[in-house]
């Protein structure tokens, strides 16, 4: 099985459970970068007032295409109830060339309902799994029995 791990991180929490799930499925990495940075506190406010506001996030070309894998892992945060904007801009160009989707999102606060299977649609793609987590969960002794159960679901998809 190919398996590709697309994530955006503007913090870098998420980008750390990317890592461990490629690692963990021996998978290839692509991290969305956006052409305008979104860090620090200015970069926090930003990034939420533009998700809210649905204004499209500009990223720079993928250097991997998602259609030359069996698999496309995908993370993201959760920015106002919906996945991180660079994703979302990323799902709108790879629509169509994904053919199985797992996802996962971070996220410092409550989670949005069916916000894991709405990325793999946004996409075009079966879903086949999926891992929410929250920013106690990720310090937590359960995250690495958590992350375990989600590449195993994804292995058998």
């Amino acid at each position: 099985m190919r398996a590709l791990v697309v994530f955006y991180s503007r913090s870098g929490r998420t980008r750390e459970i990317g890592l461990e799930i490629a690692e963990r499925l021996g998978a290839e990495v692509e991290e969305i970068r956006t052409e305008r940075p979104y860090r620090g506190f200015l970069g926090l406010w930003r990034s939420v007032a533009h998700a809210i506001r649905r204004v499209e996030f500009a990223i720079e070309p993928p250097a991997k295409q998602a259609k030359d894998y069996d698999v496309v892992v995908l993370g993201a945060p959760i920015w106002g109830g919906r996945p991180a904007g660079p994703m979302l801009t990323y799902l709108a160009q790879a629509k169509g060339t994904i053919r199985k989707a797992a996802c996962f999102v971070t996220s410092g606060g409550a989670q949005a309902p069916n916000v894991l299977e709405n990325m793999a649609q946004t996409a075009g793609a079966s879903f086949v799994g999926g891992l929410a987590l929250d920013r106690f969960q990720m310090r937590s002794a359960g995250v690495t029995s958590a992350i375990d159960r989600f590449v195993d679901a994804v292995k058998k998809a």
